[in-house]
């Protein structure tokens, strides 16, 4: 018998039923020694007659109720976790809009800084954020147009941020409403992508005055944030973080996230095309003059 399994049994001869199980064995005992004619107290033919009548029907009686304890318990546990598992479903299906904004997030980032397309393109969202990913996003320049329909242009820094806060905005409600029925793990995992350095640093720039004061005050920078000093590590942490969270869309019987192939990513008639908002110049030579714990000047930052 393993040990996961003497531990199950075990469980169930715990409080708050071992102690009725042990007055039940405490019984059946009294009730052997009398029917062999060995308890220590000798007693007269009608008294032990009758103390063998009670301690055997103690003794069943006990048991019986320590059984019917344990079946009504187990059933009720197993009725809490069907009732657990079906909230936990309903989280992760509320989680799918805010999670494949990030997973669509991150591959248009990818595109629009990459100088080729992927060939063979990735099988999976984990092969495509783990091989070149963090190398290849750092040739992005946030300050170029993100293409949109419309007479309304918008930059990289504005798509970013609102994207970011709306994943953001939507794992938080999904914790707020769900996290009682969600494991540790889960919580742990969808805490640090919801507010990963990584989060904060692009909605932090998402409205895009930056460029405006930048430009208000003379001040010069490259806009390959992602190139600036400690960036590459927090990229690394939010995509460390956002596999987590995918791997409990991967198991049997989940819900299903967007599949990589049907994002788009590499298609000509999908937006952004491959390289639109790559730097001009090479990540390790762009003066981004930021990086995690740092930023503009006081005087030229944003109030």
């Amino acid at each position: 018998m393993s040990q996961k399994r003497r531990l199950n049994i075990w469980a169930y001869l715990e409080r708050p039923y071992g102690w009725i199980l042990g007055l039940a064995i405490a019984c059946g005992l009294v009730y052997v020694t009398l029917v062999f004619d060995s308890f220590p107290i000798t007693l007269p033919t009608a008294s032990r007659n009758e103390a063998i009548a009670v301690f055997r029907g103690l003794s069943v009686t006990l048991f019986g109720s320590y059984l019917v304890a344990v079946l009504v318990n187990r059933t009720f546990r197993r009725i809490q976790e069907e009732e657990r598992q079906r909230k936990l479903q309903l989280a992760l299906q509320e989680l799918q809009e805010p999670i494949n904004q990030q997973l669509t997030l991150l591959g248009n980032w990818y595109v629009a800084a990459a100088d080729r397309e992927q060939t063979p393109p990735p099988d999976s969202y984990r092969e495509f954020l783990t091989s070149d990913y963090t190398d290849t996003i750092r040739w992005l320049d946030l300050s170029k147009e993100y293409p949109t329909a419309g007479a309304h242009t918008t930059s990289w820094f504005e798509y970013s941020g609102g994207m970011m806060a709306q994943s953001q905005e939507g794992i938080e409600t999904v914790i707020s409403t769900y996290g009682s029925v969600m494991s540790p793990e889960l919580m742990r995992d969808l805490h640090r992508l919801a507010s990963s350095d990584l989060s904060e640093m692009v909605q932090s720039f998402g409205d895009g005055r930056l460029m405006q004061i930048d430009a208000q005050n003379g001040y010069k920078r490259d806009y390959m944030l992602f190139a600036g000093q400690g960036v590459d590590s927090a990229i690394q942490s939010h995509v460390d973080a956002l596999l987590a969270v995918l791997s409990y869309f991967e198991e049997p019987d989940n819900p299903e996230l967007t599949p990589i192939s049907n994002q788009g990513f590499w298609r000509d008639d999908v937006s952004p095309k491959i390289g639109s908002a790559r730097g001009e110049i090479h990540p390790d030579e762009a003066d981004p003059k930021f990086g995690m714990g740092e930023g503009p000047p006081p005087e030229e930052g944003i109030n």
